[in-house]
């Protein structure tokens, strides 16, 4: 069962189709990733990419995000997406966008978004292109899962390792811009990178 965890509509649930094509992100990875988010969302700008059932974008959204835009490819899965939108209200300050996740995020005018999530098919090969995108998106900070087989070798420039962790077959690593990192890591008590 998948459902929001804090902020306004905490406990509300999400909808999530049988079976193993669509990959929602857990509450234990997701409570992981607020753990070291929590002081930058209320009042940010949020984009989700490979948003599948939306968990990460509205979750964001209940925490108390200005703005939240929901992106996802796969038609099938948008129809869940869209269905959860609905379910939290279907406000204006969340958009739901049909779009291939690396295009979105290099068609973005620079630091349009302070907080990216992706996480995309772990066998789609998407992550480098991606974090090759994100040097033209240039948020604040970069959320990206993947699959434990694939390794971050090379981060774009402007960007260092926040933090990277591991559960079971998925890792996070947190990304951040440099100029973005002062406040963010201090707000997090100056996380140490690498705890994978």
């Amino acid at each position: 069962m998948l459902r929001i965890t804090a902020g306004r509509y905490r406990g509300h649930r999400l909808q999530a189709p049988a079976g193993l094509w669509l990959r929602p992100t857990g509450d234990r990875i997701k409570q992981s990733i607020y753990n070291v988010l929590q002081d930058l969302i209320p009042g940010a700008r949020v984009l989700d990419l490979c948003a599948g059932t939306g968990n990460l974008g509205l979750e964001a959204w209940s925490r108390g995000a200005a703005e939240v835009v929901l992106v996802e490819h796969s038609r099938r899965a948008l129809a869940v997406l869209a269905g959860n939108w609905r379910r939290l209200g279907g406000s204006p300050h969340v958009r739901v966008v049909q779009d291939d996740a690396v295009h979105a995020l290099r068609t973005l005018p620079a630091g349009s978004f302070d907080v990216v999530f992706a996480d995309p098919p772990y066998d789609a090969g998407l992550e480098a292109p991606l974090l090759q995108a994100l040097e033209q998106a240039r948020p604040g900070w970069f959320v990206l899962q993947h699959g434990r087989a694939w390794r971050l070798t090379r981060l774009p420039d402007g960007y260092r390792l926040f933090r990277s962790r591991r559960f079971g077959d998925t890792v996070v690593d947190f990304l951040v811009r440099e100029e973005a990192a002062d406040g963010g890591a201090q707000a997090q008590g100056g996380v140490v990178p690498g705890d994978v």
